[in-house]
């Protein structure tokens, strides 16, 4: 596919309809914004409208506020926000505080709830070892008598006899578990201090005991398990009610911060924009004609507008806006991973479709390692848009395709008939396939870089270069000379033909300096670059004619990973085979088959990406563009 025409618009209009203009024809249309005042000029009174943003509070309110609602923007009715700029702009403002209240409210009530409940948990956990003491604790709250809870090592609790004998303290024995004891001591306010230093040097761990406790650690254990469920009642309360405020505000929210996204972005613009005391400027690139409707509706609202094309540019350079059919965007990817096409290339997107996906068939040719490929790539592509999967669906039906081909499903050669051959059964036709292939690729991409070079005035490239008329004739004379030596054993000897197709070419590329300077009424050579000339014309011709060998050559993999892909299939049949048992024989077949079609899958997939990129878009694809990227809000149709 060509690569869309671009021209570049000034656009000048009354100062008080630009965010009326911009929301109509400017955000979510193919208009990409350059800044007016580079390109504009001797305008009296021009000047930038500044950087301030007059919605960007309120939309950073929105923005968090959107974590809760995960909403995207949609397109919006542009009338209603152009005739209630001001009251859209207040009601965002009343119900972002709203909101924000609301769930500052709800914090704080869930906060007080939670330490309620992580505190009576706390004291409930500590009370647990004490559930067997049945003795009043808020009876044991002494004037003069402090009373102490908690546990020790078995090892240690034996020895305290020793330690406290000599003291006033009373040890109640609990109950011991595993290696642990645990007990309370009482002791008198005035030597408990002395007391509690010789149970710590004991490692006794201390249980404090909670206020709240009233009654036996049994009863106060109920009525703290009852509040904690209460608590924990209400919590779920609260967030319902929560969710349901959330739920119930979405669909507001939803409409306001869409509104307010699209005047943000409005303004956004202005950074781009500039103005005088009346009218405003703005400036950006636009598919050619893609505004000759509004030229004409505007006229009488005194919105002019002013086209240049691309061509005539020489502040900017154009960007590049790519138009393929659905079934062949997917691998705009590729392309744009090497790079933009200039806006005068030829897109090589189609290209790269039919090559790629036909490469990947011919190494990969199996019905049911296709199908495979063709089930994953559609559920992933369908549900997410990935590019990639749907270069998987089509590189699916070509293997399918090519699997019909070679008579293989998951390997198997004996399911179906071939309508040709199993590349294993017909090596060097394989291999001659190939490079047949690949010949015909690399004349194809040498034809394009032809039309793109004559699309750029570059006649230099056109005839000397070796991607030019010259390389194509020497290549042409090489496919002609080995075709005429396989097909009848004798070689072209004739004078005409060695002149035509290697002499002359091969003199055309080497003289292509001297000859471009004569076309233009220079010298053929100045003298200080006469001593380099020849050393480097002789090793770039040299070179040329070893990458016609060599790049050829290099299509030859596509049958030795066709030959790679049945060997491997072979190998795991003839393992499931050798296996007795029926179980073992089918792990056999899954394991296998998931190994080809993950590793020799990934690796085909590279070799055909290696072979479009170093063999073909080395000789027409420059890449030096830019994409074109107008202002469109990612979100979703209303």
């Amino acid at each position: 596919m060509p690569v869309m025409k671009m021209e570049f618009v000034n656009i000048v209009g009354p100062l008080e309809q630009f965010d009326a203009f911009v929301l109509k024809h400017i955000i979510n249309h193919d208009f990409e914004v350059e800044n007016s005042l580079t390109v504009i000029e001797n305008i009296k009174g021009l000047t930038p409208y500044g950087e301030f943003n007059r919605y960007s509070a309120i939309m950073n309110r929105l923005d968090s506020l959107n974590k809760l609602f995960e909403t995207k923007p949609h397109d919006i009715d542009v009338n209603k926000l152009i005739e209630s700029l001001d009251g859209i702009t207040e009601t965002a403002e009343v119900f972002a505080g709203k909101l924000e209240e609301y769930i500052e409210k709800y914090k704080k009530r869930l906060d007080e709830k939670k330490i309620i409940v992580e505190k009576n948990k706390n004291i409930l956990n500590r009370m647990m070892p004490m559930l067997d003491f049945n003795v009043d604790l808020s009876a044991l709250k002494m004037k003069f008598i402090s009373v102490r809870f908690g546990r020790m090592a078995y090892e240690n609790y034996k020895r305290l006899n020793e330690s406290i004998k000599r003291l006033n303290v009373i040890v109640y024995f609990l109950k011991r578990e595993d290696d642990d004891v645990w007990f309370s001591y009482y002791a008198p306010n005035t030597v408990i201090n002395e007391v509690d230093n010789i149970f710590a040097s004991l490692y006794f761990e201390r249980i404090d005991i909670s206020d709240a406790i009233v009654g036996t650690p049994a009863e106060s254990a109920d009525k703290l398990k009852e509040e904690i469920a209460q608590e924990e009642e209400e919590i779920a309360e609260e967030n319902k009610r929560y969710e349901e405020f959330i739920e119930n505000s979405k669909q507001q929210f939803d409409e306001i911060y869409s509104y307010i996204y699209h005047l943000h972005k409005t303004n956004e613009i202005k950074k781009y924009a500039a103005h005088t005391e009346e009218s405003f400027y703005l400036s950006g690139w636009i598919p050619k004609g893609g505004m000759n409707v509004l030229e004409g509706q505007y006229k009488r609202k005194g919105i002019s507008f002013y086209f240049e094309d691309a061509d005539q540019m020489e502040i900017l350079k154009s960007p590049t806006a790519l138009k393929n059919p659905k079934i062949i965007k997917p691998f705009e990817f590729l392309v744009k991973t090497y790079g933009t096409p200039s806006h005068n290339e030829i897109d090589p997107t189609l290209f790269v479709a039919i090559t790629y996906v036909l490469m990947f068939g011919l190494m990969f040719g199996d019905v049911g390692h296709g199908l495979v490929l063709l089930i994953a790539g559609a559920a992933v592509y369908f549900k997410k848009h990935i590019d990639l999967a749907g270069i998987g669906i089509m590189c699916g039906i070509s293997s399918i395709i090519f699997g019909f081909v070679y008579g293989s499903i998951f390997g198997n050669e004996e399911i179906i008939r071939p309508l040709y051959a199993n590349p294993m059964h017909n090596t060097m036709n394989m291999l001659i396939a190939s490079i047949v292939f690949g010949v015909i690729v690399i004349m194809t991409a040498m034809i394009i870089n032809v039309i793109n070079a004559a699309k750029s005035g570059k006649f230099k490239e056109v005839l000397f270069e070796r991607n030019g008329i010259a390389g194509m004739i020497f290549y042409l004379g090489i496919i002609i000379f080995a075709v005429v030596m396989l097909l009848t054993g004798k070689t072209i000897t004739s004078f005409i033909f060695v002149i035509c197709f290697f002499i002359l070419p091969m003199l055309m590329m080497f003289l292509k300096e001297p000859i471009h300077n004569l076309m233009h009424g220079k010298k053929a050579l100045p003298e200080k670059d006469r001593g380099s000339f020849f050393v480097e014309a002789f090793f770039e011709v040299f070179e040329a004619v070893l990458s016609f060998l060599t790049n050829t050559l290099s299509f030859m993999r596509i049958g030795a990973f066709a030959l790679s892909h049945a060997g491997l299939s072979l190998a795991v049949w003839t393992v499931y085979n050798m296996i007795d048992g029926k179980i073992g024989g089918i792990i056999t077949l899954v394991l296998g088959n998931i190994l080809i079609l993950v590793l020799e899958g990934l690796v085909v997939g590279i070799q055909g990406l290696r072979l479009e990129y170093y063999e073909l878009f080395s000789r027409f694809f420059k890449g030096e563009g830019r994409e074109f990227k107008p202002l469109k809000i990612g979100g979703r149709k209303k």
